[in-house]
């Protein structure tokens, strides 16, 4: 699984765009879940915990995709978008 930081990582700095897509199950029934459009990645499904708690600013979001070589592989996409829960940085200061 790799993630990325939309604002750190994909140097996105405005708002993203608010809609839905429609994923389909195993069992073949539709899904319309809420997406945020992320550039160069297209229309990108939000996780329960973004769902939760709406943002579309960058630098409160993350980007999760899976690799081929993960055990678990969501059916549905293997792209979500989600909150940030701990974003570290650090800053050298001179003393």
């Amino acid at each position: 699984m790799q993630t990325y930081y939309l604002d750190s990582d994909l140097k996105i700095k405005k708002n993203l765009k608010t809609g839905f897509i429609t994923l389909v199950g195993r069992d073949g029934h539709t899904y319309r879940t809420p997406a945020l459009y992320v550039p160069g990645y297209c229309w990108v499904p939000c996780s329960r915990r973004l769902c939760a708690n709406p943002t579309t600013n960058p630098a409160e979001l993350i980007l999760v995709v899976s690799e081929p070589s993960d055990e678990y592989i969501p059916y549905t996409s293997d792209i979500w978008i989600t909150r940030v829960k701990v974003k570290v940085t650090f800053e050298e200061v001179e003393l």
